[in-house]
């Protein structure tokens, strides 16, 4: 999940980082942080913004992961139809992404084990769930065949993801054993999203959030498209773009309950929000070590930072600690601790986890 794209000079290929996009990455991670610490821990600021029953849904920056994602399948397109195997495709994703989740899914349940027995009271009111943990460790919670179960709930998007990296090959395979162009069926699955949600399916394989995953994921493969197609952006379109992003603000203020929101930001915010970082000034304004170092580590803090809300709430409760959750303060301190965490886990677990695998199955080379 790199956050790299290939130009060529000549004949030679020349990696550049979309630092711009970097950047992006850390702030929407931020916001998700932000938004399941009010959420689990019950905190409401006074003034300023409301991450969970404010304004504005943070949970909808979920669908810019998806964009995102999706924007990194368009080398594979061809890939598949060069003979990648559905095998090989597939596992490197999961190996990738698996093994922290299911490590993280143990923690999660240990946390409410533990507290049980402290404090004789449920944590998040969840149960221990052995079940639970067997299915998110496999990647198949939610948008798959069975009911989220609410093991570090987070992961559901981990889950989902899986499931649109499986549709994209297989719909990528069947647009190459019918010599269609494949772009067609992808504009197909992000209407099967948006059907699937508005006629609020609840199926296998078709769900509220795989419905999501789908929309904004396959999005993002036509948004990747388009950019290939179309690599020096016009100047009217960067234009178009800026006062989407300087308006759409004011319009979320004024009308929070704007009807179908997420296909708003789906559609129009998030690709006019990458349109901007892809611009070479705007893209060299990040050049910095720490923003790459901090979207490397974005990953890890997702999958932690939940669990790192039940260890604060458990050990402040062992100890009579009183923290004041509704400070701005004891805020930006959790975020911190959970970008140390994630830093943690992605240099001392992910990383040789991510290197054993490699060495003995070959399959993320």
């Amino acid at each position: 999940m790199g956050n790299e794209r290939t130009s060529t000079t000549g004949t030679t290929p020349v990696r550049r980082r979309d630092h711009a996009l970097d950047f992006i990455k850390v702030v929407a991670i931020l916001l998700i942080v932000f938004h399941h610490y009010q959420q689990d821990s019950g905190a409401y600021f006074d003034w300023g913004i409301n991450f969970y029953h404010g304004n504005f849904y943070f949970g909808y920056v979920v669908e810019l992961f998806f964009i995102l994602s999706g924007m990194f399948m368009l080398p594979y397109i061809k890939r598949i139809g060069d003979g990648l195997t559905l095998k090989r495709f597939y596992l490197k994703r999961a190996l990738r992404l698996l093994p922290l989740v299911a490590i993280a899914a143990c923690a999660y349940e240990f946390m409410v084990l533990i507290y049980w027995h402290t404090f004789h009271e449920r944590l998040f009111d969840k149960t221990f769930d052995l079940w639970g943990i067997v299915i998110d460790s496999l990647g198949v919670q939610d948008g798959w065949v069975f009911a989220n179960p609410g093991v570090n709930n987070p992961t559901w998007y981990v889950s989902v993801l899986l499931l649109c990296y499986l549709v994209f090959y297989l719909t990528t395979a069947l647009a190459h054993r019918l010599k269609v162009s494949p772009y067609y069926l992808y504009g197909a699955v992000v209407l099967w999203g948006i059907a699937i949600n508005t006629y609020e399916l609840d199926l296998p394989f078709m769900t509220y959030t795989s419905g999501r995953g789908y929309c904004a994921f396959f999005t993002g493969v036509l948004l990747a498209a388009t950019f290939k197609a179309r690599p020096n952006l016009p100047k009217p379109l960067v234009g178009i773009c800026a006062f989407i992003l300087v308006t759409f603000p004011a319009l979320i203020h004024f009308h929070p309950d704007i009807e179908n929101l997420r296909y708003l930001l789906v559609f129009i915010f998030y690709p006019s929000l990458i349109v901007i970082a892809r611009v070479p000034q705007v893209n060299r304004l990040f050049e910095f070590k720490w923003i790459e170092t901090l979207s490397k580590v974005s990953f890890d803090v997702y999958i932690w930072h939940v669990v790192c809300l039940q260890a604060v709430l458990y050990v402040t409760r062992l100890f009579s600690i009183n923290p004041h959750f509704s400070s701005h303060l004891t805020l930006l301190a959790f975020a911190a601790l959970t970008f140390a965490v994630g830093a943690v886990s992605f240099y001392r677990i992910e990383q040789p986890i991510t290197k054993a695998i490699k060495t003995k199955t070959h399959l993320l080379d």
